[in-house]
Order: C-alpha cells, then sequence, then structure tokens
C-alpha cells in the first residue's frame, strides 16, 4: 500500500439540491455525494471508478441509496484513444445520449479534426424512490447502441456531427405510460455548429433527424439553441455565466429524461409523463455563481410543454456543487 499510495487519486463532488415542478405541486431537495477513483496503470491506461450516495429529503423514511456507478479504462493503442467499461459517452453534445453505457468508444485526432465510432449498450439508471422507500431500478427499453462521430474546429468556429442507432426495443419492462406509447429501433442524425460571436459569448445550434415512429402533433425533425455568456469557474471565486437553451426534440431522444441537464433531474415527475415519449419543447435558463474556491451555486427555470398533449410542466430549480 506504502509503494502505490502515489498511483491512486481521489476526488470528489458534493452537490446539494432543491426544486419545485407546478405539474406535480412537488418540493423536493437532496443531497448527491461522489467520490472518484482514478490509478495509473502504467504509461499509456488509467481505470477510473464512481461511487455515488444519494440522501433524499422529501419523506421521513431515511430515503438513502449508495451504487458503484462508473467503472472504465482508458488508454492508447497507436494513435487512437480507447475507453472500455461503464462510462458516460455524452453524444450529440449530451442531447442525443447523456447517461451511461456499458461498452467501447474509440477515438482518433485532435486538435482542428477528430472521430469517433463506438459499441455497447445503455446501462440502468436508478429512478425516484416507491412509496415504500425501496430503491425502483429501471432501464432504457433499448438492449443496443452503437454509432459514429466527427468533429473540426475552424477558428471561433466549432462544427460535429454524428449518427447513433439504438436498436431491440422491449415494451413493457418498465414505465408503461412511455414504453406503450410505441419505441422502434431509433437512428439519429445530428449536426451541430457552436459560434464565438462576441467575447465569452458563444450561440450554438443542433439539428437532429430520427427514423422513430412518431406521434401526430410530434415531428421527425428537431433542433436546440444555445446560448451562453461567460461562466462560472470553480478556481475564480467571483466568477459567474447565464446561459438560455430552447429544444423542440419531439420524443425522438431516447434518454433525455436522465440526462444531468435536461427537464428530468430538476423536475423529475416531467419523466414520467407521456409528453417525454411523445414530444416536448420548451426553454431553460440557468445562472451560476462561484461564491468560493469550488463551491458554484446555481439557479435555473424549466418551462416544457408537450407537443401531442399540450401538458405543460414548469419547474424551478438551485443547487449548490461543492468538489474537493
Amino acid at each position: 500500500l506504502e509503494k502505490k499510495s502515489d498511483n491512486v487519486k481521489i476526488t470528489g463532488q458534493v452537490r446539494y439540491r432543491y426544486y419545485h415542478n407546478n405539474k406535480s405541486d412537488a418540493t423536493k431537495h437532496d443531497l448527491r455525494s461522489r467520490l472518484w477513483f482514478a490509478g495509473q496503470v502504467n504509461d499509456s491506461w488509467k481505470y477510473t471508478a464512481m461511487v455515488e450516495n444519494v440522501q433524499n429529503f422529501d419523506n421521513n423514511i431515511g430515503d438513502e441509496t449508495t451504487s458503484f456507478q462508473r467503472a472504465w479504462v482508458d488508454g492508447r493503442i497507436g494513435g487512437a484513444k480507447v475507453t472500455a467499461g461503464r462510462f458516460q459517452p455524452s453524444l450529440g453534445g449530451s442531447v442525443v445520449f447523456d447517461a451511461r453505457m456499458d461498452g467501447v468508444k474509440v477515438s482518433y485526432g485532435s486538435g482542428k479534426v477528430s472521430g469517433y465510432a463506438y459499441y455497447g449498450k445503455p446501462a440502468g439508471q436508478r429512478d425516484e424512490r416507491t412509496n415504500n422507500g425501496d430503491p425502483e431500478v429501471w432501464k432504457t427499453p433499448y438492449k443496443k447502441m452503437y454509432g459514429v462521430g466527427l468533429a473540426a474546429k475552424f477558428g471561433k468556429v466549432g462544427v460535429d456531427a454524428g449518427y447513433d442507432v439504438f436498436k431491440d426495443a422491449t415494451k413493457g419492462i418498465s414505465w408503461d405510460e412511455i414504453i406503450n406509447t410505441g419505441i422502434d429501433d431509433n437512428k439519429i442524425f445530428n449536426v451541430g455548429v457552436k459560434f464565438d460571436i462576441a467575447k465569452d459569448t458563444n450561440l450554438g445550434f443542433r439539428y437532429l433527424h430520427t427514423s422513430e415512429k412518431i406521434k401526430d402533433g410530434d415531428s421527425k425533425n428537431g433542433y436546440v439553441v444555445d446560448l451562453g455568456f461567460k461562466g462560472a469557474k470553480a478556481t475564480k471565486p467571483g466568477s459567474w455565466g447565464i446561459t438560455a437553451r430552447y429544444m423542440d426534440v419531439g420524443g425522438m431522444i431516447p434518454m433525455a429524461y436522465v440526462d444531468d441537464n435536461s427537464p428530468a433531474t430538476v423536475g423529475g415527475d416531467y419523466a414520467k409523463t407521456t409528453d417525454a415519449r411523445q414530444g416536448w419543447k420548451g426553454y431553460e435558463v440557468k445562472a451560476n455563481y462561484t461564491f468560493a474556491k469550488n463551491m458554484i451555486g446555481t439557479i435555473a427555470y424549466y418551462d416544457w410543454k408537450g407537443k401531442v398533449t399540450d401538458n405543460k410542466n414548469r419547474t424551478f430549480g438551485a443547487h449548490l456543487m461543492i468538489t474537493f
């Protein structure tokens, strides 16, 4: 252990979160703690794992879970970077898929032009508690996923494109109100562009197209518009930033309801409505501020509407993120 003491690095993240959702008229708050373990295998390969504990303060039953969330190795084979295990691939600018995957991803290139390919399956996600306090575990209905992507940088303009395939959907495994809306193999093409339009200001646009069957009122085409100004930096107390996003993605997104930045995380009840599968659109506004080194506070407002049902979902949320 003494010989290996400098070979493993431990870092952490603690987040206290509060939000209120108008659809369920629910006010919720929780504390999430994460510990990251990174160990150097050799000069080319590294192992990383993450353990997570979540304490929900919404009831009096001591609702708490601890789980081994991620574990992967990454390194190089020749000129290619390889990542394998359970990790977060963040596909399509984290819009197409921002959950965990069990599989392998190979990337090549750096600087101005790069590309990647991956193969695996979506990993299970933990949902909110059941009435008796036991964890309710569910999985995405897709059993297989694979795809490719390219990215390029031209001065102040960045462009990327991806093609992602989600296959072998199974109906009825969970969340019947969502799964029974009908899910086929889902092929998503997306292309994004990001501009530095002024000092500390950037504008992004992403177009998406799906092969998924859609409901009347929905669309096979979707888009996301992002606008950002400055940004809070953990190492710089007093720094701040504002972001705004408008999304019209329809029911095409296979895991939008577990995205850390989606309405599902701040307004979790929206994830369990048929709107999430049948199509939704709306906007979000966020502001963040660094109170002290490694302590960032964020407030956010989400306003979403179902494209098929016209149900509205508004959420106000706030969280304090501490890293060490």
